[in-house]
């Protein structure tokens, strides 16, 4: 047994019957410690903090500085959430899930249920809002009713038993590689675009990993590139997605045509190519990268020049990689090249020989054609 405490609202339900504004666990089967927990509880003033107010509890969850939680998570695991994330996880609940229980006056936590969410969750599909907005809403606030009920603000968690939306994954185009071919062969508006984008589709690299690169990371002699930061606007420089570097004899093999444009945007620096520089930078320093939509751009007119469908963005690019290369390569060494996060089928322990390296440099090759030799 374990005694709960009910704190009653100042103000009287909707019937004229007293209604409880908060309920806590005393942590205690015995009565006389729970009544003396409960006076302990009312005296300290902590009861009815802001918690009692859905949105002011909500935002305040994911706000640094004011949030628990996110000084919990830094302290537990070493490092903060990305920003980015906080502030979509912010956004979400700020615009996907408060205005739908607003209009229906509910904004005590207490107020939360299972019919509500449920039917909250429910509306939303039926208003045509696609089911990854709807989870990633529902991840934010189920995280946050999660930590309630883990630090006695809620008896428990009230959306436990509510089921995320079904998502059907839209299917990733790929370039084909005959359109490849097409893509890099015609004029395009900035010619250091052009190398980040062969760059992307030659070794199945991120935007924020390419942003990111720096000219130390470059090895032209022996073809091969290292990943070991990513560039994000909000955060700047970090280290990679999932922290899977890929370096020394883990790194991404580069051919033919992409050295040489590489080598072309490295002997054509802005700041002189030094060390830490990054190989994409923009005009004005050398630790700042080209905008995503500069690239993005770039790529767009290069497809309509090169008479390819329109549709295909600069993540197309790593799609392709992974689907051209899987066929001629053994699944966990792809892995490593790509930097996937998937347990079960990366070996941790295993390295890339020399003798491999040149079969993977010939295996690219000949995988995508005429473009890389």
């Amino acid at each position: 047994t374990v005694y709960y405490v009910g704190f009653l609202s100042e103000e009287p339900g909707k019937n004229g019957r007293p209604r409880y504004k908060a309920m806590r666990s005393t942590k205690t089967g015995n009565e006389a410690l729970a009544r003396k927990r409960a006076n302990e509880m009312l005296a300290d003033g902590s009861v009815f903090a802001s918690k009692e107010n859905l949105r002011e509890y909500l935002l305040g969850f994911w706000t640094p500085g004011e949030s628990a939680y996110l000084r919990s998570y830094e302290s537990e695991r070493g490092e903060a959430p990305s920003p980015v994330y906080v502030e979509n996880s912010r956004r979400a609940i700020e615009k996907h899930f408060l205005p739908w229980f607003d209009e229906r006056s509910i904004t005590k936590l207490s107020q939360l249920s299972k019919r509500n969410l449920a039917a909250w969750r429910d509306d939303m599909r039926e208003a045509g809002v696609s089911p990854r907005t709807i989870n990633r809403a529902r991840q934010a606030v189920w995280r946050a009713l999660a930590w309630a009920a883990e630090n006695d603000d809620l008896p428990y968690h009230p959306g436990e038993y509510v089921r995320p939306v079904k998502e059907t994954p839209k299917e990733r185009e790929i370039f084909e590689v005959a359109e490849l071919n097409k893509l890099f062969a015609v004029e395009w508006p900035d010619f250091r675009c052009r190398a980040a984008c062969m760059l992307a589709v030659s070794t199945g690299a991120r935007m924020g990993e390419v942003r990111g690169l720096q000219v130390k990371s470059v090895n032209l002699d022996e073809g091969y590139i290292e990943i070991v930061t990513n560039y994000q606007d909000t955060e700047g420089l970090k280290r990679p997605k999932w922290n899977k570097v890929r370096a020394g004899r883990d790194a991404p093999i580069i051919t033919g045509n992409v050295i040489s444009a590489l080598g072309e945007v490295l002997e054509k620096h802005r700041f002189g190519a030094a060390p830490d520089h990054l190989v994409f930078a923009d005009i004005e320093s050398p630790y700042v990268p080209i905008g995503k939509h500069a690239i993005g751009n770039a790529l767009r007119e290069a497809s309509k020049a090169a008479g390819i469908p329109p549709g295909r963005t600069f993540h197309c690019l790593r799609h392709t990689f992974v689907s051209v290369i899987r066929p001629h390569m053994e699944g966990t060494r792809l892995l490593r090249m790509v930097g996937h996060s998937t347990p079960e089928m990366t070996d941790q322990y295993t390295k890339t020989t020399d003798a491999d390296r040149k079969v993977l440099r010939e295996t690219i090759s000949r995988a995508f054609g005429g473009f890389l030799e």
